[in-house]
């Protein structure tokens, strides 16, 4: 067995100029398309971190009322002491003995949640009375918890995610569909409009 020992001149330390050029294009382009796939990643993490906390706040609401006998209000709002109806980036959690919407003392509040919507919007829909919160209250059980929320990215048409609560209180996540919708109990395509 031969071993073939040769040694460096010094012309050949380094790498030359068109080797260090290929190595920054494939890099370059290894994370164009890496940054495209974190985007996406960071996006559906949030979707999913703004629905578990919608998903909490419910099971809370519902706590609160079975154990407190008190009405209690979830809803967005702009002001943490009103419901809003569009364009919040807070949740509120309290106790609303008026069942109306609105927090008169602050100690009445039991959560108050900022959220990142991120040019994104979160619609509600509360039935049988179109109100812009959910209302969880025991001495009107079947009537009040009756709502449907969808959260839409910037400029599309159709949902990406919505939160059902029948009338016993129960929510249940709900995705778009092969067509590319979202349905609420009704069969009415939700939209973003």
């Amino acid at each position: 067995m031969k071993l073939n020992l040769r040694l460096k001149d010094k012309d050949d330390q380094g790498f030359s100029l068109l080797e260090l050029m290929m190595i920054i294009a494939i890099l370059s382009i290894l994370t164009i398309f890496g940054s495209e796939s974190l985007s996406h990643v960071i996006v559906h993490a949030s979707d999913i971190s703004l629905q578990n906390t919608l998903l909490g706040l419910i099971e809370q609401g519902e706590i609160e009322a079975q154990a407190t006998g008190l009405p209690i209000v979830l809803c967005a709002s702009n002001d943490h002491k009103r419901c809003a109806s569009n364009g919040s980036d807070t949740l509120l959690l309290f106790v609303n003995p008026e069942a109306n919407g609105a927090m008169k003392k602050s100690r009445d509040l039991l959560a108050d949640v900022s959220i990142q919507l991120r040019n994104s919007q979160l619609f509600w829909r509360a039935v049988p009375k179109h109100r812009p919160y959910l209302l969880f209250d025991r001495a009107f059980a079947g009537e009040n918890v009756n709502a449907t929320l969808w959260y839409c990215h910037q400029e599309a048409s159709s949902p990406t995610w919505a939160i059902v609560i029948n009338r016993e209180g129960r929510a249940r996540v709900m995705w778009q569909n092969h067509a590319g919708i979202i349905e609420d109990a009704s069969g009415q395509a939700l939209n973003c409009a």
